[in-house]
């Protein structure tokens, strides 16, 4: 498409970079309003960014990315799903070790208070 978001954006998963490319997805074909979509923390200007963003809009690499797009939104449901349950483990984790540690007392305190 010659469209260079890469290098409108240096971190083309980030904020700005999927805003763009969901919106070029959804058929905005507008340099200046796909600029627009530039998060406030990114470095380069909207008219860096808009000057990247000028190309042929053939309808195959559309199609594309709009289905890498799914794709890359597929993958990212799948890795929230493992980290929820990475969490969900770990907390059971944590709190099976603090129910040992607090209903328990060690075996060398017990022999001590029996003795004093």
């Amino acid at each position: 498409m010659n469209v260079r978001v890469h290098r409108a954006v240096s971190d083309i998963d980030g904020v700005t970079g999927m805003a763009i490319l969901q919106a070029i997805a959804g058929g905005e074909r507008d340099a200046r309003k796909l600029a627009k979509l530039r998060d406030p923390h990114c470095r380069k200007t909207e008219e860096e960014i808009a000057e990247q963003l000028s190309g042929h809009w053939r309808e195959d690499h559309l199609f594309s990315l709009r289905e890498a797009l799914k794709m890359y939104e597929a993958i990212q449901q799948r890795i929230d799903a493992y980290d929820q349950e990475i969490l969900r483990r770990m907390a059971v984790m944590q709190s099976e070790e603090n129910q040992t540690r607090g209903g328990e007392e060690p075996a060398e305190s017990k022999s001590h208070q029996k003795s004093g």
